[in-house]
């Protein structure tokens, strides 16, 4: 009965004040579906690749050197593990000193949020987004220029609360966040302004950072001094009030100048050569596009030498190994670590830049560079010919081809070292002819140099398409090595951004020629440098690693 009487004493009242009951029953009802659009509507503005933060892919040899870099955003990722706390504390105490007690949102904010955008339908943003609010506008709204885009903010935002824990939504932001100078995350900012490891930063050093993110352009220290420190004194402060760091700590830090290391305006030249090699390889070799590495945060370990590949391109800006008519003579350098097949430097020109022709994977004719590849080395192979076998050093016409020695000199008769030795054309030609050009490109092929020519000028290296330096390296390693082919690479391993290792194709080798016709045709090459042609170009210092 007493149920009874209290429900109808409020059915008495509602029915006396109905409008007003109408009213609160609307407001009531708008709210509780505003609350259910707020907590399930952020999985329609949730992308789940953008949480998926683009990292940069880095080139780097083995002493640290770095070559260079890929990137949409520059940013190198580093997990919270790797951030010290008081560099965390530094952001949190600037942009969210509640960011462990709240649902990602405040309730005056959202009240604001939903006010302006559902019932004034205004374009005004509210302030004081939190870290959340933040990262779910820079990670899903960066273009959103509705009206609704407060709205989905805080949608979002309570998304990334009810689906990611704190630690995970801290890491991503303070990866997420630009900090000047086209740098994109802490991780990237700790080397670009300190040339630090992120682990290694200062409690000053994460003051500054922190000190950023308000406006990265307007308080760099690398555009106004003063700014930024004023701007990172005022971190120290709010760290002090967190009680992150005492006020005895903070009044010394606040004293303190700001060192950010100075920024080279331009790459080094010597490592454009090399690193475009790189690109090239991760492609075929890895299958690895560059938009890949402009997203994946490879770490992509090379075999140059830093030292070796320096004084290469120092080398070649000298004019006195260029002789020619014009200033536009040019070449390229390859050296291979002959056990290997590592290689360890490669110049791809004199002025060579990115996008520019690379005359390392460029074919040109080689001439009688081809000679020990395709006519010696195949006949000694063959078991019939002999070092100091004489041969024919004749003016002989093959059915119309017809090939003359560079000195129009003709012995009748030469030993084969000799041939080599003096690179005479006339008995090149007579013995490619006795062994025969399919046998000759059977040879070449082993060393995966294949050509559709079939006449005998392929003797002197006259080709349709010609050879790049890279074959021709990679055939001539194999007479140093005991006839066995194999297969360059500048590339030593990939890492992807978990630190395992991303799986090549395998790495081919062949034997091409035995132990005996190998150790003969590098004997002969030696001479050829020691007291023949290529004595020009002969070094005290050996070049085999």
């Amino acid at each position: 009965m007493k149920i009874h009487q209290i429900l109808n004493s409020v059915w008495l009242w509602m029915k006396h004040y109905k409008w007003l009951t109408i009213t609160m029953t609307a407001m009531f009802l708008l709210a509780w579906l505003g609350y259910l659009f707020i907590i399930f509507g952020g999985r329609f503005v949730f992308d789940e690749k953008a949480v998926i933060l683009p990292t940069a892919s880095s080139v780097v040899a083995e002493d640290g050197t770095v070559l260079g870099k890929l990137y949409t955003e520059n940013r190198d990722y580093v997990t919270l593990d790797q951030i010290p706390d008081h560099v965390e504390e530094a952001f949190i105490a600037m942009e969210d000193k509640r960011f462990y007690e709240h649902a990602g949102i405040s309730f005056p904010a959202v009240a604001r949020a939903v006010y302006r955008d559902i019932i004034a339908m205004s374009k005004v943003e509210g302030g004081g987004s939190t870290i959340t609010q933040q990262l779910a506008k820079n990670l899903f709204l960066v273009n959103d220029k509705t009206w609704m885009r407060k709205t989905k903010e805080v949608m979002a935002s309570v998304y990334l609360e009810r689906n990611y824990t704190k630690s995970q939504i801290l890491e991503l932001y303070l990866n997420e966040i630009y900090l000047a100078h086209g740098i994109y995350g802490i991780g990237t900012a700790a080397d670009y302004y300190f040339g630090k490891n992120i682990e290694e930063l200062s409690v000053e050093e994460g003051a500054l950072l922190a000190a950023l993110v308000k406006a990265p352009n307007t308080y760099t220290p690398h555009h106004d001094l003063e700014k930024a420190k004023n701007r990172r004194n005022l971190v120290l402060q709010q760290m002090a009030n967190n009680d992150n760091i005492s006020t005895e700590d903070m009044l010394d830090m606040q004293t303190t100048s700001i060192e950010v290391q100075a920024q080279q305006e331009e790459r080094e030249p010597w490592l454009d050569d090399y690193f475009a090699y790189v690109l090239a390889e991760t492609e075929e070799v890895y299958d690895l596009s560059r938009e890949a590495l402009k997203r994946g945060g490879y770490t992509i370990e090379v075999n140059m030498d830093p030292t070796i590949q320096k004084i290469a391109y120092e080398q070649m800006q000298k004019s006195d190994f260029f002789h020619g008519s014009n200033d536009a003579v040019d070449g390229s350098f390859i050296l291979m670590e002959q056990t290997t097949g590592n290689l360890q430097a490669l110049i791809a020109g004199r002025d060579f830049q990115l996008n520019d022709i690379n005359h390392v994977i460029t074919k040109k004719q080689p001439g009688s560079v081809i000679k020990p590849l395709a006519v010696y080395g195949p006949a000694m192979q063959l078991g019939n010919y002999l070092p100091y076998d004489l041969i024919p050093d004749q003016d002989i016409n093959y059915d119309g081809y017809r090939v003359g020695n560079a000195d129009d000199n003709y012995e009748e008769e030469v030993t084969l070292y000799q041939a080599v030795v003096e690179s005479k054309n006339a008995p090149a030609v007579w013995i490619l002819d006795q062994i025969g050009i399919e046998y000759s490109k059977s040879i070449l092929e082993k060393m995966k140099i294949n050509i559709s020519d079939s006449g005998l000028a392929m003797a002197l290296g006259g080709l349709e398409t010609g050879l790049d330096p890279i074959q021709i390296t990679e055939g001539y390693r194999t007479f140093i090595h005991h006839g066995e082919w194999i297969e360059a690479r500048s590339i030593d391993a990939i890492l992807d951004r978990d630190q395992e290792k991303v799986q090549p194709k395998e790495r081919e080798t062949k034997s091409v020629f035995n132990s005996q016709t190998s150790w003969n045709m590098l004997r002969m090459l030696e001479a050829v440098v020691e007291e023949g042609t290529g004595e020009a170009g002969g070094l005290r210092k050996s070049l085999s690693r």
